[in-house]
């Protein structure tokens, strides 16, 4: 779905989250502190499968379209809205899809997805963190201080 701008000229910021969890071999269940199929409430969190990874993010980015139509904000340029069905596993069907055959549909300034971490204390978040450019190059020359 596409929110559309003002500026056909600008390139798009994309809201991208998959859809996809991951695999479960019933025999690793051992390691999961819940049991991964039962959707299970505990501590103030939901505990299963597919909770910790993208699901949020990728209702918090629906929510944000809703929003944007509901509200009918005039932005100056479109917004992607990109739910894509395999990240996880073979990615054919998924991003690699979307890539290599709309890939001038989806041609972004930038993408908001899943990256970063947060960490738990007694139950409540004590750091966000924030990652940025996770899955591009990032080069770096280092340097011996004069």
């Amino acid at each position: 779905f596409t929110w559309k701008g003002k500026n056909p000229e600008l390139n798009p910021i994309v809201l991208l989250a998959h859809m996809d969890v991951v695999p479960v071999d019933p025999a690793s269940e051992k390691s999961w502190t819940q049991p991964p199929f039962a959707g299970r409430i505990a501590d103030g969190y939901v505990w299963g499968r597919g909770t910790a990874d993208d699901k949020d993010k990728l209702a918090t980015m629906l929510m944000t379209m809703l929003l944007l139509k509901r509200s009918g904000v005039q932005l100056d340029r479109d917004v992607i809205f990109l739910a894509e069905a395999a990240e996880e596993a073979k990615t054919t069907a998924g991003i690699d899809f979307m890539v290599e055959q709309h890939f001038d549909e989806i041609d972004a300034e930038f993408a908001i997805t899943e990256g970063g971490d947060a960490t738990l204390e007694g139950g409540r978040v004590t750091t966000v963190n924030i990652g940025t450019a996770e899955k591009l190059p990032a080069p770096v020359r280092l340097r011996r201080a004069p």
